[in-house]
């Protein structure tokens, strides 16, 4: 910075107002460069907080050189008034853009805009200094696309504790992070939760805390979570989503651990934006309602290759039709999402309206008394699910994975999303990490039941036997019930002709039948009809009873077998979920560990697979550090192991190390 007067710059029009300084456009006269002059209000000159702050921006900037941070060219006092001269900025604020675009920007100019910000911050964040009143208005772009941060005027240096208490809160309401509003230590990740809010705020077109009441707006940020981007947008990619919902945790320990983190998660998806538009927001400030356009087309395009690549590969799944959903909304000219969704609805029982069930209106009753209720949550989201109504349940889904660790339900909202066998990183942005414990917990009542669709097999084949009784005494009805030109002369011709030499012996073959024809008179072939009958119902009956006892044989031994198969599949299933369980621990995922391992209870507890299980869960344990859970399965493997398993001997050395406080490094491989 050069040592200057104000009597050194030729003062222009107005380029902007704020509270307490005005901004002009003026001319260097020693140099002749166009600068952006700050000057002091003069209602606030005297004021020796403002004065303070005034001089805190011209200290903290001047003390910042980076690329996406305004320059101070000079500062000084004269004539009474203090002043800055900053570079000129020429392409008008990220507020003023977003205007442009109709109230909100699409999330491939969204994230350019986070990007560059972050990068600002990192910088600032490196030397201590923390900015404190992150908004669109304090977002400058230049015509060539770059941003520059402005007004540090409250900005806390780690080294520097003069601003302190005033009577007043400082910042923006409806952008500060949750410490800030209390009066905590600030850190950087406080002005990360202001960079989240910032990038709500383009994306849905305003801040989710904001208010015309500024007591409103502190409130909603002690009392509200930050709505996911699922909540309100259709077809935001999954990166931008969990850098999203990393920035804006309310516990800053689940925030990224700084600027820099969060520039490297939100990379992949910048890659391929910049690949496309390497001067995306030069192009933007050109043409806004066209470019506007053009990136709304593109996101919609996206989503429908994907719902297709996800029908070619699986067939129709809720993945592929969420996704034609969202092209649709993206672009509602796209005919062929339409019809493609038209197509593959009705067979997945698919749509998108709000049902009016007295069980989801009774459950979001309770929640608006307890928003953070993770049951009242996971009871909504199952509800809509089975109404049909996926987008809803997966928003649930979502809000009760911010609350609670659940490897099922996980593993549920991500096929949901993104089709089978789909990476479960996918949505842990939302969630923050798994803990092992709760992928434990679910042994504890067989595993993952929240997949399961259906009984046990081996409950499912005793059904099937016990009804076994039911179906002969059908068989037997429907056998009955038969013509006599039917099913029982069918399998007794022997009976027939039986029956038919009877009736037609005569008396010189049997002498006491003559009698008794004789005695009898015109009843004689009423009783020979009689006899006919009975002999042919007995028969019949026993020769039905008899093949209902072979069909009876024969139906058990097709539900033996098919049981047999079936646990023969199942068992295959364990096999491969174990061995995808050995794997990831060889190679230190425990997330995907203990998700393997859990899948493989889903079939029947053979003790094989349970102490397999038990084994496996425990190192993963160790290896995320739950020491708790460890000890507990580690416990169960050694009371149900034999001795001569090697693993026997490594179980309870671990237990003996963890009785001494230690934690014993997992086994990944033996």
């Amino acid at each position: 910075m050069s040592e200057a007067t104000l009597a050194d710059f030729e003062t222009g029009p107005v380029l902007g107002q704020g509270g307490m300084a005005t901004v002009y456009r003026a001319t260097d006269k020693r140099t002749g460069e166009v600068v952006a002059l700050k000057l002091m209000l003069a209602n606030v000159a005297d004021d020796p907080t403002f004065i303070e702050r005034f001089r805190r921006e011209a200290r903290a900037t001047m003390a910042l050189q980076h690329e996406n941070i305004c320059r101070v060219l000079a500062a000084g006092e004269g004539e009474g008034k203090l002043f800055m001269a900053m570079e000129v900025i020429d392409g008008g604020s990220v507020r003023e853009l977003k205007q442009k675009f109709g109230g909100k920007l699409p999330p491939q100019l969204a994230a350019e805009i986070v990007a560059q910000l972050l990068q600002a911050l990192g910088a600032a964040h490196k030397l201590g200094v923390i900015h404190r009143d992150l908004k669109p208005a304090n977002l400058m772009l230049t015509r060539a696309g770059v941003l520059k941060l402005v007004d540090f005027g409250i900005a806390k240096s780690s080294s520097d504790n003069t601003l302190t208490a005033t009577g007043m809160l400082v910042g923006t309401p409806a952008y500060m992070s949750p410490e800030q509003v209390k009066g905590d230590d600030l850190d950087g990740r406080s002005d990360l939760f202001s960079t989240g809010l910032i990038f709500h705020d383009l994306m849905c077109g305003r801040s989710p805390y904001y208010s015309d009441n500024p007591g409103t707006s502190l409130m909603k940020v002690l009392q509200e979570e930050v709505p996911g981007i699922f909540d309100v947008l259709f077809g935001v990619d999954a990166v931008v989503e969990a850098v999203h919902g990393r920035l804006t945790a309310k516990e800053k320990e689940e925030r990224f651990a700084d600027a820099a983190a969060a520039v490297a998660a939100l990379k992949p998806y910048l890659e391929k934006v910049r690949a496309r538009y390497p001067r995306l927001i030069s192009e933007c400030l050109r043409n806004p309602a066209g470019m506007k356009q053009l990136l709304s087309r593109e996101q919609a395009d996206a989503e429908l290759q994907r719902a297709r690549s996800l029908l070619q590969r699986h067939g129709p799944v809720h993945a592929a039709a969420l996704a034609l959903e969202n092209a649709m909304h993206l672009d509602p000219s796209l005919e062929d999402a339409r019809l493609e969704l038209e197509a593959i609805a009705p067979q997945l029982g698919f749509h998108a309206e709000i049902i009016d069930d007295p069980r989801i209106q009774e459950a979001l009753q309770q929640l608006k008394k307890a928003p953070s209720n993770a049951g009242v949550l996971k009871r909504l989201a199952d509800l809509h699910k089975a109404s049909g109504n996926l987008r809803e349940s997966a928003r649930f889904m979502k809000r009760y994975l911010r609350l609670k660790d659940d490897a099922a339900a996980l593993q549920q909202l991500v096929t949901l999303l993104h089709g089978p066998g789909s990476d479960p990183a996918l949505v842990t942005g939302t969630i923050g990490k798994l803990r092992t414990q709760d992928i434990m917990a679910g042994l504890k009542t067989g595993g993952m039941a929240g997949v399961r669709t259906e009984p046990p097999l081996r409950e499912r084949t005793q059904s099937a036997l016990k009804n076994l009784d039911t179906q002969k005494r059908a068989a037997i009805a429907d056998a009955a019930r038969q013509s006599p030109t039917g099913q029982v002369r069918a399998v007794g011709p022997t009976m027939s002709s039986e029956a038919a030499d009877l009736a037609t012996r005569t008396e010189d073959d049997y002498g006491p039948i003559a009698r008794l024809r004789e005695q009898l008179g015109a009843w004689w072939w009423v009783a020979v009809g009689a006899v006919v009958v009975v002999v042919i119902v007995i028969v019949a009956s026993r020769l039905v009873v008899s093949g209902v006892t072979v069909a009876q044989e024969g139906l058990i031994k097709h539900v033996e077998g098919q049981a047999i198969d079936e646990e023969k599949t199942v068992f295959n299933l364990q096999t491969t979920k174990l061995n995808e369980a050995r794997a990831a621990l060889e190679k230190g995922s425990f997330v995907a560990c203990g998700i393997a391992a859990s899948q493989a209870l889903e079939g029947e507890k053979t003790a094989k697979f349970v102490l397999d299980a038990y084994f496996i869960i425990a190192q993963c344990s160790l290896m995320a550090g739950d020491v708790s859970s460890a000890k507990e399965r580690l416990q169960d493997f050694k009371d149900n192991a034999n001795m001569s398993d090697k693993r026997f001997e490594i179980a309870k050395d671990q237990l003996k190390a963890i009785a001494r406080g230690e934690t014993p490094g997992a086994v990944r491989k033996w």
